[in-house]
């Protein structure tokens, strides 16, 4: 995040339910954010900003990561706009296209794509066949969402949740 971007969101910064308020279209204004393959926040306990409501079901599952990373000796251009698009919808392409029916028996360690028609379908997937994701989305935008696709660690794998709307390319 560049300083100008963070001088601009920290004056309207909220005290409760940032992350929703970082989805609204106000203040994302079409930026994106990469999708962390580890999470950098934690809770520890069932109390905080959102009164407890998500500890059990999502946010007791976190894990910080624990080990060291040199970040300054770290090749991170992978994450310029362009390349990770390109990585992303390439990983995207070559999972295997499977049916919301079709997750629990996803094959163990090998990468699959759903495709979800719009929010309600997408909510219907979160909750009937991936316990313990977030179905909410706020402004159009699922949560850990990269323009409309979800990654979700499963089965040794990654589940793609994927727009109906994706074209191959994001």
């Amino acid at each position: 995040m560049t300083n100008d971007t963070g001088l601009e969101l920290v004056g309207g910064w909220p005290g409760i339910y940032w992350d929703d308020w970082m989805r609204g279209p106000e203040v994302r204004k079409g930026r994106q954010c990469v999708f962390p393959e580890v999470s950098r926040t934690f809770t520890f306990g069932a109390q905080g900003t959102s009164g407890g409501q998500f500890y059990k079901d999502h946010l007791i599952h976190m894990a910080l990561n624990r080990h060291l990373i040199d970040w300054e000796a770290e090749d991170i251009s992978y994450l310029q706009t362009d390349k990770y698009d390109k990585a992303l919808a390439a990983r995207v392409n070559a999972a295997t296209t499977i049916t919301p029916d079709q997750i629990p028996g996803m094959p163990h360690g090998k990468d699959a794509r759903v495709t979800y028609a719009d929010e309600k379908a997408f909510e219907k997937i979160a909750k009937d066949r991936l316990k313990g994701i977030m179905q909410d989305a706020r402004g159009g935008v699922q949560r850990a969402s990269y323009k409309g696709v979800v990654q979700v660690k499963h089965n040794g794998a990654v589940l793609f949740l994927v727009p109906a709307s994706y074209t191959g390319t994001l």
